[in-house]
């Protein structure tokens, strides 16, 4: 497979991480998410940090105050769910 950076601009790199992040955040939130948000997604909170501060983020992430589910999820997971309801909220 070819080096990336001699094929695709920075604008283009870009754009392929945003769209990685979004499967691995549609993944995540149908695997954990969906037994309680299948209806509708959860609008994120504005306590919720940045996506400049999620990168150094170490409290407990709380996307949703009625989930059980999210005491069993990652941080990293819990990170890459916030990223993606905000992708989807564009």
């Amino acid at each position: 497979m070819p080096a990336w950076k001699e094929t695709l601009t920075e604008k283009e790199m870009q754009e392929v991480l945003k769209y990685a992040r979004v499967v691995i955040g549609d993944k995540l939130f149908e695997e954990k998410c969906l037994r309680c948000h299948a209806q509708y997604f959860p609008k994120l909170r504005k306590d919720i940090p940045d996506a400049k501060a999620l990168k150094n983020f170490e409290g407990q992430l709380d996307i949703c105050k009625s989930c059980e589910i999210e005491r069993e999820m990652s941080n990293e997971e819990l990170i890459e769910v916030i990223r993606y309801l905000r992708m989807l909220g564009k």
